[in-house]
Formats: structure tokens, sequence, C-alpha cells
């Protein structure tokens, strides 16, 4: 069985979401979700920390090659690295953090990294329209990878109460916890928390958070939005999930942009639970901001703010925005 035949229609899914019981949906949340707000993508970050390495050592001027997107700049680079060996293959899980830590050796430098690329971002439709969803209680929890602020600034936007858990200090919250949405920062929070983004420093993820991201798999639903899937603490955790017998019985859906496709093990993840439960699959959408604000049209959203920039982003008023039929399901 191909990934394809995995797809679950676009349609399909939002009624189905729409249904569900309140509180039984969760979603885990990348880095993809904050590209609107202008935060790069760990991919392309990945290129970007290639070529400052690359200028470094070879002395050359960054301008020379600007242009990460070109596919003659990633060649050049790409070829440096694979020449001197000793380098993690193209497109490798381990990239990320290698590149990063090998751009910045200094732990103290790679949070002021962080610190500088997401400060002063503002929350893009898409965190709005999650704010709303978490209003309705349509969704209880979020889980992200993310370290900038921009959920917790869609929601007040929207005027949203939430928790925020980042450590395992704030674990303690859950012992009475409240009637308003949960947010999960698995890599940390740039504001407050020593920021975990090596490899090293990711396996060290607060047990407790990953444990109880665990134990909330027993009889609910999961949307996978903006995450690729490369983090081995998470997708561990997944993996275990999917195990269980109880696990995601509202279905596990991973979100796919429109002509990409999921890594193999993304993909060995979902067959497994799809044979357990035929509502679980792949959802392929336009953008996570199109996406989301299908999610809150067709569960009744309204919000003046969010519709009004949906008219100016989408060019319609409010109807539900299908996604372009990828051509790999041609």
């Amino acid at each position: 069985m191909s990934w394809n035949e995995l797809i679950v229609d676009y349609g399909v899914f939002l009624s189905s979401f729409n249904v569900k019981p309140n509180g039984t949906m969760s979603f885990l949340l990348g880095s993809g979700i904050s590209v609107q707000s202008g935060i790069p993508t760990g991919e392309q970050l990945v290129w970007e920390f290639k070529r400052e390495i690359f200028c470094r050592e070879t002395r050359t001027r960054k301008d020379l090659v600007s242009d990460l997107s070109l596919q003659k700049n990633q060649v050049k680079l790409q070829s440096y690295f694979d020449n001197k060996g000793g380098y993690p293959k193209l497109y490798a899980p381990e990239e990320y953090s290698f590149y990063f830590k090998k751009c910045y050796p200094m732990a103290s430098d790679r949070e002021l990294f962080i610190q500088n690329l997401v400060r002063d971002k503002k929350p893009s439709l898409g965190h709005l329209c999650l704010g709303v969803l978490a209003q309705q209680k349509k969704i209880a929890d979020i889980w992200t990878t993310n370290f900038d602020d921009l959920i917790e600034a869609g929601m007040q936007i929207v005027g949203t109460s939430h928790v925020l858990i980042s450590d395992a200090i704030k674990m303690t919250l859950l012992k009475t916890r409240m009637d308003m949405p949960y947010i999960y920062k698995l890599h940390g929070d740039f504001r407050y928390d020593s920021i975990k983004s090596t490899f090293e420093e990711v396996q060290k993820l607060e047990e407790s958070l990953l444990g109880y991201f665990l134990c909330k798999s027993k009889d609910s639903g999961l949307v996978v939005l903006g995450y690729s899937g490369c983090d081995e603490s998470i997708m561990s955790t997944l993996e275990t999930a999917v195990n269980r017998e109880d696990s995601y019985s509202y279905g596990l859906y991973w979100a796919i942009k429109d002509e990409s496709q999921p890594n193999e093990r993304v993909v060995r993840l979902i067959k497994k639970h799809r044979a357990k439960n035929m509502a679980s699959g792949f959802i392929i959408i336009n953008t996570a901001d199109s996406f989301l604000y299908d999610l809150y049209s067709i569960c009744g959203g309204r919000d003046e703010t969010i519709d009004s920039r949906a008219v100016k982003l989408f060019k319609v008023k409010k109807t539900i925005i299908a996604p372009k039929i990828s051509k790999q399901t041609k």
C-alpha cells in the first residue's frame, strides 16, 4: 500500500472533525504553521546553517549564494559538505541538529539565534483560527515543537484563555487541570526556558511531557500539522502510542502540503494505525492557514478579525477552500 492510498478525502475530514465530540481532538504543530508569520521552516534553516558554515570556511560573500531556493546554490553548498565527509546525507533526519550545532557550537549562541528569529513576529490567520477552535472546545490540547509564542498570541487576540506548559515544573498545573486549552512546548519556550535545539538536547525532552503526550493518546484524536516527523523523541512516542490498542480512537491525521510527500517513517506510522482505524490517514492541504480556516468555518466560527483577514488573504468570502488535487494522486 502506497501512501497515496492512505489519503483521506479533504471534505470528508472537515465534516468528520465537525461532528466529533468536544475535547476529543488535539493538534501536534511544527514549524510549518509559522511560515506565514515569517519564521523559516526547519528545512529552510538547515540551508541557512549550511550557507553560514560554507561562507565562513571558504571566505565567500553571502550575497554570492543569497537565494537558497535556487538549485544551483543548494548543489554548491551540498557538494562542499559531501566532499569534506563526516556530514549527514542530504535530507537526513539529523541534519537540522547537526548543522545548527556546527554553525553555533555554544548553546548560548543557539539560544540567541532562536530569540532573534522569533522576536516581534505576529500570529497568522491560522493561529487565530486555532484560538477560536480552542474557545469552542473543539480542541483541548495543542502540542508544538515550535519555540515561538505565536499560538499563545493568536489565542490572546481572539480572547481565548489558555495554560502554557513548557517544562516539568509547570506540569504540576495538570494535577488540577483547568477548563481551558493547554499548550505544550515540547522543545521549550524562547522567553523562559533553556531552548532544546540540538540532537542531544532534544533527546533530553522532559520525560513528563512526553509521558503525558503518550497518556493523552488514549480515546482521543490527533491532527499533525506543519511537522515533518524528524524528531526521534516525538516520533518514537507516537510509534509507542500507535502500538496501543486504544490509541487515537478518533483518528490520527497527518496533514501534507500539496505536491509534498511524507517520509518513510511517517508513512509506516500512519499505515500501521490505518490498519486499526480506517478514519486515520493523510490530509492534502494548500497551506496551514487555509486548512485551519476551513476547520474554523465548518465548525461555525464567527470572528470579525478572522473573517476580514480571510477575505484579503484568500480573495473569497467564507467558503470551504479545497486544496488542489496533488499530482501524486493522479
